[in-house]
């Protein structure tokens, strides 16, 4: 009967310390400041390194979430950008539309060069076109008219190289202007901002028409302006010869007109000038005799009130006609048609040519005073032989 009690009691210790060890144990695992017990570290230190580098690891994501959203968002442009600077040649050919390896690879363009203008509007570029146009029609116009084909062979050798330096640049445009666009949105804009338009092919022709009409209006009324000029000053010159040109022994000589910008004339040695500047007068005196008239000389002037030399000389002649030596006659000298003829009385002999110059009379008289030296007959045809039409 003694035994017993020391049983239970020790199998009452054993449970007890099982019960308690329980309970310790619950107690870490409930209360949070156990956590922090010597044993509990020790027992758990092969966990912690893990918890904490995941704890970084999880961190470092989250601080990137947090900062990169913006980045994130940009990136498919980027990308677009990187990808459009290593193939702008898909925008090239999206922009230039048809013919793009012709005009890539040609060094010549043909239909740049028979359609210029034309082709020009065709491709966009309307304001060339309407300006080679102009540039055209002027120099065929005023220039020479077979100028405009060298300017269209040049344009034929440039154009290629012109067209696609000036598609680069549009191209650098579109793709600063949108930013924030992908690469299928951007071959949309080249193909709508470049290619072929009809529409302003038909907006370069009726600008070329009206460019052509206006140049065309202003050559005719210039040739009309100098026409109706010429009209009114054949009228008024044929006006004053029916006021002043009926010669009746008396002649008028026109002041206006500076007679050394019309002709020219070499006199010979013996003369003296007696010129002015509206009139060559030149004179020659027999110095052995003391009468006035033993001389000779002439003078070349424009006449008022005639238009045509040879009319004037011919009522001279038919005005003198009991006192002429010869008939009427014609001669050319320096490429200048003279009509003449002399009459002679007792003062002398005088020689008459008349010509006519830009619609005006101008009238060579050549005196031999009687008694005068026998030189002053030969001199008359050298004098006529030195007159220059300027």
């Amino acid at each position: 009967m003694a035994s017993m009690p020391t049983q239970n009691s020790s199998t009452t210790n054993t449970e007890m310390r099982a019960v308690n060890q329980i309970t310790q144990e619950n107690n870490v695992q409930m209360t949070p400041n156990n956590i922090q017990k010597p044993d509990l570290m020790t027992q758990t230190s092969n966990v912690t390194p893990t918890i904490s580098q995941n704890n970084i690891n999880q961190s470092q994501i989250n601080e990137q979430q947090d900062s990169q959203p913006a980045n994130l968002i940009a990136e498919p442009n980027s990308l677009n950008q990187s990808f459009i600077m290593d193939n702008d040649e898909e925008l090239l050919k999206a922009y230039v539309g048809k013919n793009y390896d012709k005009i890539a690879n040609k060094q010549f363009n043909f239909t740049a060069f028979f359609f210029n203008s034309f082709y020009l509007c065709y491709r966009k570029m309307t304001l060339y076109g309407i300006l080679l146009f102009a540039i055209n029609l002027i120099v065929s116009l005023f220039i020479n008219i077979f100028l405009p084909i060298i300017i269209n062979l040049i344009i034929g050798f440039v154009f290629n190289k012109l067209y696609l330096k000036r598609t680069h640049k549009k191209i650098n445009n579109i793709k600063a202007n949108n930013p924030s666009a992908n690469k299928d949105t951007l071959i949309a804009l080249c193909t709508n901002k470049g290619g072929e338009s009809i529409i302003r092919i038909i907006l370069g022709v009726l600008v070329n028409v009206t460019i052509a009409f206006i140049v065309i209006v202003i050559v005719v009324m210039n040739g009309a302006l100098t026409l109706f000029g010429n009209i009114i000053s054949d009228f008024a010159d044929k006006t004053n010869s029916g006021l002043n040109g009926e010669y009746k022994g008396v002649l008028m000589y026109d002041s206006s007109i500076n007679i050394e910008d019309e002709f020219a004339v070499t006199p010979i040695e013996p003369f003296q000038n007696k010129s002015d500047e509206y009139s060559y007068q030149y004179e020659f005196r027999y110095e052995e005799g003391t009468d006035v008239f033993k001389d000779c000389g002439f003078s070349l002037n424009a006449v008022q009130g005639f238009s045509d030399g040879s009319e004037l000389v011919k009522q001279m002649a038919e005005y003198n006609s009991e006192n002429i030596s010869n008939n009427i006659d014609q001669a050319t000298i320096n490429g200048i048609n003279w009509t003449w003829f002399s009459k002679t009385n007792s003062i002398g002999t005088t020689y008459y040519y008349g010509t006519t110059k830009d619609n005006k009379a101008y009238l060579f008289e050549y005196d031999i005073n009687s008694g005068t030296s026998p030189e002053c007959p030969t001199y008359r045809q050298t004098i006529l032989n030195s007159i220059i039409e300027k």
